[in-house]
């Protein structure tokens, strides 16, 4: 797989006016993730799972299936040993870093949807298309439990703590999960249309969510029994499909208008690339604000702001 680097000065990736693009000119990136450290950058592309480190953005090694099933989503343990990846046609693999050996696999009877590691890494959460969360250990890949309430497509999840989980999914709601009783604490309709993405802001004390309506809603949930509309701000006619805090005051969002738009105190950026925007997320630990998004047929970009347009 060709990694093209675009750079407009010849210094350290992270530190520099640039715009890297990983990919060839027509892959579809439909997910990825970063190390919680912000050293490596996991991206799937076609049947590999690509591993590059984030000082030049360097490919450092490649997985692949032995089928060669196009790889649809991955996630990173937060210790770093392993990586868990579904493929399109519904299996569940896991991959120790180290050694890009396959630890275990498993097929799921729907499609696969998003894949996360529990804080702690004892648990892997999936959401699936019929509208599931089945939790797994990691390595044996048994299931654990199986959460059901949502009536549609689960279209993403994320960790609270160890025994939380929230959800979103096709069907316009947020469920705030009590996983070890396998009930919701929580449920409301955010939307009338499909919800695409969810982010916890550092502090755990607001949700962004957005979705196919173009609008982005925070919500306060620092009573995870008392949940509180913020903010709603319509920011497309276009679906949006990721949305993502950076800390407890700057957050992005992206989709289908094929702009990104990134809010903080006092300075708002925009930026455009050349295909639909199917995830981003922001490179953690970094001294600058350097966003990575993946795109529905032009591979991955890596911006930082200072390669963006002030916006009101």
């Amino acid at each position: 797989m060709k990694v093209i680097l675009v750079i407009a000065a010849l210094t350290s990736a992270i530190s520099i006016n640039a715009q890297i693009s990983i990919g060839e000119k027509f892959d579809n990136v439909n997910d990825f993730c970063f190390s919680s450290d912000g050293k490596l950058l996991i991206v799937p592309i076609n049947d590999k799972i690509n591993i590059y480190e984030t000082t030049n953005y360097e490919l450092i090694n490649e997985f692949k299936p032995k089928d060669q099933a196009s790889i649809s989503f991955v996630s990173l343990s937060n210790s770093g040993n392993l990586i868990a990846s579904s493929t399109k046609d519904s299996t569940l693999i896991i991959w120790n870093l180290r050694t890009g050996k396959s630890v275990n696999l498993t097929n799921v009877k729907s499609s696969i949807t998003t894949i996360k590691f529990s804080p702690d890494d004892e648990f892997l959460a999936i959401g699936t298309s019929d509208n599931k969360i089945i939790i797994y250990e990691p390595k044996s890949l048994k299931v654990q439990k199986s959460l059901l309430s949502h009536t549609d497509y689960i279209t993403d999840l994320e960790y609270y703590n160890n025994d939380i989980i929230l959800s979103c999914s096709a069907d316009g709601s947020i469920i705030i999960w009590d996983i070890p009783n396998k009930v919701p604490l929580n449920k409301w309709k955010a939307s009338n249309n499909w919800i695409r993405d969810i982010s916890l802001n550092r502090s755990k004390s607001n949700i962004i969510s957005c979705g196919d309506d173009g609008k982005i809603n925070i919500w306060n949930i620092e009573d995870l029994n008392e949940i509180e509309l913020i903010r709603t701000k319509k920011m497309s006619f276009s679906w949006l499909m990721s949305c993502e805090f950076y800390d407890n005051e700057i957050y992005a969002v992206g989709g289908h208008s094929k702009r990104i738009y990134i809010y903080a105190p006092k300075l708002n950026f925009r930026y455009r690339v050349q295909s639909y925007i199917n995830k981003l997320s922001f490179l953690p630990n970094s001294d600058k604000l350097i966003i990575a998004i993946a795109t529905q047929g032009s591979g991955l970009k890596i911006v930082s702001t200072e390669d963006m347009k002030l916006t009101d």
